[in-house]
Order: structure tokens, then sequence, then C-alpha cells
């Protein structure tokens, strides 16, 4: 995981190179500038999201609303990667609590065995000699944040006497809050 903060708390410069992880998720997340992640493979990975996607961190209006416009990346280079499951962009201009930002995401060289998901303006994700065996989804983040402040509050998040939360694993939502996740792909 990589994770910044504000604009008091940055990270910066980091560089991964040849990293792997067989099943588990990549997340980098709320606001590194200047990342690399060369080479490897991953079950998944998420840039600018939490890994679980009902996390009160996506909500605008949750208890961490502050650190709300802090979750896209400011600049990141993804380079001859392979993704065993989805990958989760959020690609929305946002701010620093300082500073507005615009997300540079380049994907290059990236294999991604399952979907690829895109929040916000595909302009701001750039690929080239990308292969994506799946769909390439893309939503504005207004539709993606309705629904989910639909869900339950995080406090009642229970179906059927079962705590559920919205997880990426290697592809595959998990239970029937992912169901209604998974219906605003479709």
């Amino acid at each position: 995981m990589i994770k910044g903060f504000n604009h008091q708390k940055r990270v910066m410069n980091v560089k991964c190179i040849d990293c792997y992880s067989d099943t588990g998720t990549f997340q980098i997340m709320i606001n590194p500038d200047s990342v690399l992640v060369s080479g490897g493979h991953f079950g998944s990975m998420t840039l600018g999201f939490y890994l679980d996607i009902a996390d009160d961190h996506h909500f605008p209006d949750g208890p961490w609303d502050w650190t709300y416009n802090f979750l896209p990346v400011r600049s990141i280079i993804v380079e001859n990667v392979t993704v065993a499951g989805d990958i989760r962009i959020n690609a929305s201009q946002d701010n620093d609590a300082a500073n507005d930002y615009t997300p540079e995401i380049s994907l290059n060289k990236v294999t991604v065995k399952s979907d690829l998901y895109t929040v916000g303006s595909a302009n701001l994700v750039k690929m080239v000699d990308c292969s994506i065996k799946g769909t390439h989804y893309l939503k504005t983040p207004r539709i993606i944040w309705r629904i989910l402040s639909s869900l339950p509050s995080r406090k009642n998040r229970r179906v059927d006497g079962r705590y559920f939360g919205l997880r990426f694993g290697c592809g595959k939502l998990e239970n029937l809050a992912a169901t209604a996740w998974g219906r605003l792909w479709s």
C-alpha cells in the first residue's frame, strides 16, 4: 500500500520495482505524487480507492468527509505489470486541503486479466499497449457516490443478520451489497 495524506504530509517519489502479490490487492491512494510501479504482478489494484469500496472514506458526506477529496493519486506510472483481477481507478479532480489537483495516471504495457473500472474522466488515464481481458467500465463520480450513498450507514450495514462490505478480491465482488455495486457497472 502506498498512502499519502494532505498538503502537509505528502508522499512523493516512490518507486516499486518488480514487486508482487499473487492474490493481494496493491492499493495506492490519498494524494501520492510521482509514483512509479514498474514490473511485477498483483491479484488486483486500486488507484485512489480503499480496498473496501464501502469504506466511510468513500462517502462525501460521511464521517471522513474531510479526507474525501484526498483519495485520488496525483501522478502515477504503472508499467509492465500484470493484474490477475480488476483494476479500480479514481480519476477525479480533487483538492488536498490547500490546492486543487488533476490526477495524471499512466498505464503502459499493463495486462488486466479481468475488468478495468474508471470513476471520473477517461482523459485522465493514459493507456499505451495495455491488454484488458474483461471490460473497461467508465462512470462519473456522481453516479458512483449516489449508489454508495444509498447503502446503509457503516453502523447499520447488516443484511440478513450478516455484516457486509464490498471488497475487491482477485476480481471477485462478494456478498449482497456487492450485487448493488455490480449492477452499477452492468
